[in-house]
C-alpha cells in the first residue's frame, strides 16, 4: 500500500518519462506506437543532452507498482509528462510530480488533452507523428531541459508546510487525483498534499476513497502539522477532538451498555449509537429472533474495538447466531446466497495472465473461508490485487452468489458497502 511520504532525493541527470505505453488511437486519427516514439525519439533526445532518460516500464524491483512510481518521481531530477490521449494514470502521476514541486517538460499532441485546470501551469511542447514535427520537438524538449536544469530547485516534502507555530492551517482545496487509499489535493493558492482516509470522519474509516471522492470536488480542510516528520497532512478534522482514545478506555471488550437502535440495513445488521458521532454494528448473523427497529433501546455486549480502523462490533445480550431478518433458522457456518456483508482478507492470490486471481474471505461466523474470484470483484480492487495493494486482515464488502452444501465451497461478489443517505456520520461496519 502506498505511503506517500518522502524517501529518496533526486539523483542529478535522472528524466523520468510519464507518458501513455504501446499504440493508442488518438480520437479517431492514426494510431500512435508511444514505445516506439520513446525509444527512437525521445530517449535519444535526453541522452544527446548528458542525461538518463527513465520510464516506468523499464524500472523493476520488489515494490508494487505505485511504490515505484513514488519511487522514480522522487528519484527523478526532472520529469517530462506527456498528456496525449487523456491517459488516467498520467494524470494521477502528475499529481504526485506536483506534490513534490518538481520540474516539469509538458507535452502532447492535442491541447484539450491536458486537464483544463493544470492546462495553464506549465508551457507545454505540441507535437504530431510527421516526421519534421517531430524533429522539432526533439530540439524544444532539449532546449527545455537544458533550461530546467539551470533554474534552481525547489522541491519539497509532502505537505509544504513546517511548524510555525500554528497547529491549523485552514486552507480550501480541489481534488486533482484521487487513489483507493488518499486523494491528491490542490489548495485555491497552488499548495498541494494528501487527504488520507484517516482524516476525513471520526466516525468511520473510508475503505476506499474513490467511492468518496471525485476529481474536481472542492473541500473545505486544513493543512495540521506534524512535529514529529517537520511536515503536515490535509485533514478535514481539524479543531475536532479524536473520540477513539476514550472509547476504547470506556467500552473494552466484554462491555455491556444501554443504546438506542440508529439504523438498520437488512442482510447486514442494526447499528447501534454508542457515543454521539459513532455507531457500533450488531451483525446480522448474530441476531436471533425479531430483529430490533430503529429508535429501539438495546443492551449490547461490546465483541470488538478497532481503533485503526474506527469500528466497533456488539451483540446483542443474550443473543446467539440464528434467525436472518426474514426469518429462516440457519446454521452460524452455512451463509446463505445473497447474504451481504463484510469478509475479512485470509489470502491473496494474484492473476497469471489475466487469469486464475482470488481472495479468500472469513465470513461472520464461518470457519472456512469463501472464495471471491478476480472476475467477481469491482476493478479498483482486481487491480489492487494484481499490484499487491491488498493487506492480510482487510475487509471487502460481498454478496454471498453460490453455495455448494456437498463440498461447502461458497463464491463471493464485490458490493458496494451500503451507506444510509440519511445518516450524516456514517454507521460502522464490522
Amino acid at each position: 500500500m502506498l505511503k506517500p511520504e518522502r524517501t529518496l532525493a533526486p539523483e542529478p541527470g535522472v528524466v523520468l518519462f510519464v507518458m501513455p505505453f504501446g499504440e493508442k488511437v488518438l480520437a479517431g486519427r492514426e494510431t500512435c506506437d508511444f514505445d516506439q516514439l520513446y525509444t527512437t525519439a525521445l530517449a535519444p533526445t535526453v541522452e544527446s543532452c548528458g542525461m538518463k532518460p527513465v520510464r516506468l516500464d523499464t524500472v523493476y524491483g520488489p515494490q508494487g507498482i505505485m511504490e515505484l512510481i513514488w519511487q522514480e518521481v522522487q528519484r527523478a531530477e526532472l520529469i517530462v509528462i506527456d498528456f496525449s490521449f487523456r491517459n488516467a494514470n498520467v494524470t494521477f502521476e502528475y499529481g504526485l510530480i506536483w506534490t513534490l514541486g518538481k520540474r516539469v517538460v509538458a507535452m502532447t499532441q492535442d491541447e484539450q488533452d491536458i486537464p483544463s485546470d493544470i492546462r495553464g501551469l506549465n508551457r507545454f511542447i505540441r507535437y504530431s507523428q510527421h516526421f519534421a514535427d517531430i524533429e522539432r520537438a526533439k530540439r524544444e524538449l532539449a532546449l527545455q531541459l537544458q533550461a530546467l536544469r539551470e533554474e534552481p530547485a525547489e522541491e519539497r516534502a509532502p505537505v509544504p508546510y513546517t511548524g510555525g507555530g500554528a497547529s491549523a492551517v485552514p486552507a480550501g482545496a480541489r481534488v486533482i487525483a484521487v487513489e483507493r487509499d488518499y486523494v491528491t489535493v490542490r489548495t485555491d493558492d497552488g499548495r498541494l498534499g494528501f487527504l488520507r482516509a484517516g482524516d476525513v470522519e471520526y466516525a468511520r474509516f473510508i475503505n476506499d476513497m474513490s467511492r468518496r471522492y471525485s476529481i474536481g470536488d472542492t473541500l473545505d480542510g486544513a493543512f495540521v502539522v506534524d512535529p514529529q516528520r517537520g511536515e503536515a497532512r490535509y485533514t478535514m478534522l481539524a479543531g475536532r477532538t479524536n473520540p477513539w482514545p476514550v472509547l476504547a478506555r470506556r467500552y473494552p471488550v466484554g462491555t455491556t451498555f444501554r443504546g438506542v437502535v440508529h439504523h438498520v440495513i437488512a442482510g447486514v445488521g442494526a447499528f447501534v449509537r454508542v457515543d454521539e458521532e459513532v455507531n457500533g454494528l450488531v451483525p446480522g448473523e448474530t441476531i436471533s429472533g425479531e430483529w430490533p427497529a430503529v429508535g429501539d433501546h438495546v443492551e449490547a455486549t461490546v465483541t470488538r474495538m478497532d481503533v485503526t480502523r474506527r469500528k466497533v462490533t456488539l451483540v446483542l445480550k443474550g443473543d446467539a447466531r440464528g434467525h436472518g431478518p426474514h426469518g429462516g433458522r440457519r446454521s452460524a457456518d452455512e451463509p446463505q446466497v445473497g447474504f451481504r456483508g463484510l469478509g475479512t482478507v485470509t489470502r491473496m492470490v494474484p492473476e497469471q495472465d489475466g487469469r486464475g486471481g482470488y481472495l479468500l474471505l472469513r465470513l461472520p461466523g464461518r470457519a472456512r473461508p469463501a472464495m471471491l474470484l478476480a472476475k467477481d470483484m469491482t476493478e479498483d480492487l482486481r487491480i489492487d490485487l494484481n499490484n499487491g495493494h491488498v493487506d492480510l486482515g482487510e475487509e471487502v464488502f460481498v454478496e454471498v452468489i453460490n453455495v455448494d452444501a456437498g463440498s461447502g465451497k461458497v463464491l463471493l461478489r464485490e458490493e458496494a458497502e451500503p451507506v444510509p443517505d440519511s445518516e450524516a456520520a456514517l454507521p460502522q461496519a464490522a
